[in-house]
């Protein structure tokens, strides 16, 4: 009898662990005081496919997304570099679209250590038809460097509060 409740113990502690070790990507956003954010990633995780985020009432709003090809080769000192020597961060173009709106602007890629690949920044402004049209569907699509992040639209309600959170 000890025995077989020692082995559904594992066994529950064994499935638990799958579940939690598996969790699926969602939406989580906040406005506070001075910053507003909205994410799209594993929750209580650095698995993040997409982040959105600006400081209160400047009109900007900063895009943050991971891709797989990696640009850092070398690290000198605490500075990477790149196949031809060039320190990070590196000058990359990249593309926006929500719905039939879309703008290709330059962004910077940096290294991402934990993935192995880069990690891709670029700043759109609040009132940018792009922006606009995400604050309204929700959908939300960018590309670099050869990657496509598409993930599901986010509420709403939360992309039209992070938008109007940043004005």
């Amino acid at each position: 009898m000890r025995a077989a409740l020692i082995l559904a113990a594992v066994l529950t502690a064994g499935a638990a662990q799958a579940q939690e070790a598996d969790p699926a990507p969602r939406w989580m956003g906040a406005v506070e005081k001075t910053e507003a954010h909205l994410t799209y990633a594993v929750p209580e995780s650095d698995e993040v496919e997409l982040s959105l985020n600006c400081t209160r009432k400047t009109g900007q709003i900063r895009i943050f997304f991971p891709v797989e090809e990696r640009l850092a080769e070398t690290l000198r000192g605490s500075t990477w570099l790149d196949k031809v020597g060039r320190p990070a961060p590196w000058p990359v173009s990249v593309t926006v679209a929500s719905g039939a709106q879309s703008t290709t602007v330059r962004g910077e890629a940096h290294p991402d250590e934990l993935a192995g690949g880069s990690s891709i920044s670029v700043e759109l402004t609040d009132r940018a038809p792009v922006m606009q049209a995400f604050a309204k569907t929700g959908e939300l699509r960018v590309s670099a460097l050869g990657t496509t992040v598409a993930v599901p639209p986010a509420p709403r309600r939360d992309a039209s509060r992070l938008v109007r959170a940043c004005r």
